[in-house]
């Protein structure tokens, strides 16, 4: 009786180490939530800034900006989960996600 609980639980732990894992990956490329605008990828200028930021604070609703250069492995839908949730977005919360590549074409 014992051990089928002991294993049972291992089971119950193995399963949620391993439906965690790929959550923890992905979210430790978030950076923590400092204002309304994140521009990692660093694409814009000091006047879309400001414009940007100026328009946030007219809304009715939170505006979050995040730029990134790379998703990585990750896809956008990924990237938009683990943001939301490291910097505890709600309801009333939109968050705008820009990702910046450079491609040349020959």
């Amino acid at each position: 009786m014992y051990a089928n609980k002991v294993v049972s639980l291992s089971v119950l732990v193995l399963i949620l180490m391993v439906c965690l894992i790929p959550v923890v990956i992905i979210a430790a490329d978030v950076p923590a939530k400092d204002g309304y605008i994140h521009d990692t990828a660093q694409i814009l200028s000091n006047s879309e800034f400001n414009e940007l930021n100026q328009a946030i604070n007219d809304a009715s609703f939170s505006l979050y900006v995040y730029t990134i250069n790379d998703l990585g492995e990750s896809s956008i839908s990924n990237v938009g989960s683990s943001v939301f949730s490291e910097w505890s977005l709600g309801n009333q919360d939109a968050l705008l996600i820009m990702q910046w590549r450079s491609e040349k074409f020959t």
